[in-house]
């Protein structure tokens, strides 16, 4: 990848992560104990949320375009982490405890899919042969730490 290119993924990146921070700020009343990240679509400030997403996304894409010719088989699981996040930013979710509708089974379906595919490509990545048997197991570590902690901040692998 370009250096030209890297720093527009990392900035693409970082404001994803700025645009959710923001989120928080925008809306107090969201609690990320009991509500997906998702909800914030559903807010007053859902532009944010689906500009994040989009960011997120377009950022993704630059490393996927990076990565494309040298990971053959992990490339499609970043790909469906690409195509997930845009399917997350324009396919709203559906409310807490509301009655699930069609729209709503897709945007779930989408974020699972694309939030696996990503820890399986990073699982992948991490125990692959030309890789840092340190970074394997601090991979390992973030993955099981993340999968364990999800539940108890409300986000993380699954809309409800």
């Amino acid at each position: 990848m370009s250096s030209y290119r890297a720093g527009v993924s990392r900035g693409l990146l970082a404001a994803s992560v700025v645009g959710l921070a923001l989120l928080h700020l925008l809306e107090p009343s969201y609690d990320a104990r009991t509500q997906t990240l998702s909800e914030y679509a559903l807010s007053p400030s859902a532009w944010v949320f689906t500009l994040s997403m989009l960011s997120l996304a377009l950022g993704s894409a630059l490393v996927l375009g990076a990565v494309w010719s040298v990971w053959l088989r992990r490339r499609w699981l970043l790909l469906v982490w690409v195509v997930g996040l845009v399917i997350v930013a324009f396919v709203t979710t559906d409310p807490a405890g509301a009655v699930a509708t069609p729209t709503g089974a897709v945007h779930a379906a989408a974020a699972d899919l694309a939030i696996f595919a990503l820890l399986i490509a990073e699982v992948a990545t991490a125990f692959s042969p030309r890789s840092n048997r340190r970074f394997a197991g601090v991979c390992a570590l973030i993955v099981v730490a993340g999968l364990a902690l999800s539940p108890l901040l409300g986000f993380g692998s699954g809309e409800r």
